[in-house]
């Protein structure tokens, strides 16, 4: 079998312990692990090097200085995207968005911007409650009920 990409060599690590094995990935996918003697469209050596599933950051705020520049100043936000590479970088390829409250609170919308602007991670996106609370009462400090009730509705559309 041919493989599209073989890393050789590397210190393998899925959670338990470390082990010297090459990785083959065929589609996109593991299609390997052990000592493999197959050929691959490319051959990347990972001597030294540790070989590891992506990391997943569960507090990130990259979303908001990229929202701070959305429709401001294109080239800004676009360095911002490639700021958001370097989590690739230290093997992060899952960042989530919306910590804290913070953040867009139109779901859609901030999901098609980062698919629009090949933002180098994986996104999980939460519903930042505060920008929801705020979007829908302003500054009200204390809320009845019913504006909890709304609140609660506005948040399973964002989810839908």
């Amino acid at each position: 079998m041919i493989f599209d990409y073989l890393i050789k060599g590397g210190d393998v690590f899925d959670g338990r312990a470390f082990s010297k094995a090459d990785v083959a990935l065929k589609d996109g996918k593991i299609a390997a692990v052990g000592d493999i003697d197959a050929g691959a469209e490319k051959i990347i050596d990972a001597s030294g090097c540790i070989v590891s599933p992506g990391f997943i950051d569960v507090h990130t705020h990259c979303d908001l200085a990229v929202m701070d520049l959305i429709g401001e100043e294109r080239s800004s936000a676009e360095e911002s995207v490639k700021s958001n590479l370097c989590y690739l970088r230290q093997g992060v390829t899952t960042v989530v968005t919306g910590n804290c409250g913070l953040g867009e609170s139109g779901t859609a919308k901030w999901l098609g911007w980062v698919r629009k602007n090949n933002f180098g991670t994986n996104v999980i996106h939460l519903v930042p409650h505060g920008m929801l609370r705020l979007r829908l009462f302003g500054d009200k400090k204390i809320l009845s009920h019913a504006d909890i009730k709304k609140m609660a509705e506005a948040l399973e559309e964002e989810m839908d």
